[in-house]
């Protein structure tokens, strides 16, 4: 498996219908490694990768998305290296806002388009969902990148049931982590109370 994934490596440098196929193919092959390990020249071309979520070529764009979100469930190790040293949340989240919301129409063509910027769309959210199920650190990249806008915009966008079920999937993982941050700050604060109330029964106690 890892001779073919490195096979499909070098096709990232060839025609655009070459990298389509490249990518589409590491989706279902990075799935089936035997061990979360990525093979070195893989692990080389991320930043490539990272950085063709924002082609021209809705296909590539779509497929780096979804190759990018298989390689995320591998390993903490891995998510870490592309959420904190790679940066792929800001990158992921700016190539959203150059696909241009769906145009309406009767044509075919017309038709066409609004599907193709859907499943962009789509596998962006996705991505975005791996990224945040990685716990708070990848909660914060999305919402530090003002990821939340973006995903809001694009439902409007993209009125169709299953891109807003998607959306609500990605907008539940960053809601938690919002509750669970709350959550904190309310302990904090309880505990300040009672440190507060305790200073005040000492000053209580010494003026008696």
């Amino acid at each position: 498996m890892q001779t073919f994934i490195c096979e499909q490596v070098k096709l990232l440098e060839g025609s655009d219908e070459d990298v389509m196929r490249a990518l589409a193919a590491l989706v279902v092959s990075v799935a089936q490694l035997p061990e979360p390990q990525l093979p070195q020249k893989l692990s080389e071309q991320l930043p490539q990768i990272i950085g063709m979520l924002g082609h021209a070529n809705g296909s590539i764009q779509k497929n780096a998305a979804a190759a990018l979100t298989s390689v995320l469930g591998l390993s903490e190790d891995i998510w870490r290296m592309l959420i904190t040293e790679l940066g792929m949340v800001p990158q992921a989240i700016a190539s959203n806002s150059n696909t241009p919301p769906p145009q309406t129409g009767p044509t075919l063509k017309t038709l066409s388009a609004a599907d193709q910027d859907a499943s962009v769309f789509a596998n962006i959210i996705n991505l975005m969902t791996a990224s945040a199920q990685g716990g708070e650190e990848g909660a914060r990249a999305v919402l530090a990148a003002g990821g939340i806008q973006p995903i809001l915009d694009g439902c409007i966008a993209h009125n169709m049931n299953l891109i807003r079920e998607t959306a609500a999937d990605t907008l539940c993982q960053y809601l938690l982590y919002l509750l669970h941050l709350l959550y904190l700050l309310y302990l904090q604060y309880l505990l300040y109370r009672l440190h507060l109330l305790y200073l005040l029964n000492l000053l209580h106690l010494q003026n008696l």
